[in-house]
């Protein structure tokens, strides 16, 4: 009897593929000699101590250039230009709340993020995936990056506003589909 292979089965192995493929990049961003290598440079990571910073680097367009989805795109451009500018805290007006299943806080969320990329690269990732064209359906828009990356903007609802509602560094981690 050959074994059947099911489509809960097909998603682990395409969620194994991207954790694989993330340890791929991640083993890029951090060399064995100890030194972190740079970031892609149109998203190099700050250059001050702190991951907040307003010394502005080089971003692309958010959306890739295309029109943005309406009621969104004011949203979107802050979110990217808080991004490209490694300002952490310059998100948390823009995220739903709370932010995760877990209940945290934009704040929270945000603390936790400085906390473990102290050199921006979360936001490095932000804003690259940012700059990716958008997909637009019910529930808001949302970015994917090939990478794995993705950003999501819920819309509001009659006694909830919209906003930054998911990012994650790679789609296994996240319950959005792409």
């Amino acid at each position: 009897m050959s074994p059947v292979i099911g489509k809960r089965d097909l998603a682990v192995i395409r969620g194994l593929a991207g954790v694989t493929a993330l340890c791929a990049v991640l083993l890029t961003i951090a060399p064995d000699d100890g030194e972190r290598a740079a970031p892609p440079p149109s998203h190099a990571a700050p250059t001050a101590s702190s991951s907040t910073t307003t010394d502005s680097v080089p971003c692309g367009e958010p959306g890739g250039g295309a029109t943005l989805p309406a009621g969104y795109a004011d949203m979107i451009r802050a979110v990217h230009d808080a991004a490209c500018r490694r300002d952490h805290d310059g998100l948390v007006p823009f995220m739903t709340d709370p932010f995760d299943a877990a209940g945290r806080s934009p704040a929270e969320v945000v603390a936790a993020w400085r906390e473990a990329y102290p050199d921006g690269t979360d936001l490095a990732v932000l804003a690259a995936t940012l700059e990716t064209l958008p997909r637009s359906d019910q529930g808001g828009v949302v970015f994917c990056q090939p990478s794995g990356a993705i950003v999501a903007f819920a819309r509001g609802t009659h006694d909830r506003p919209g906003g930054l509602s998911e990012f994650s560094i790679t789609r296994y981690l996240s319950s959005t589909a792409c």
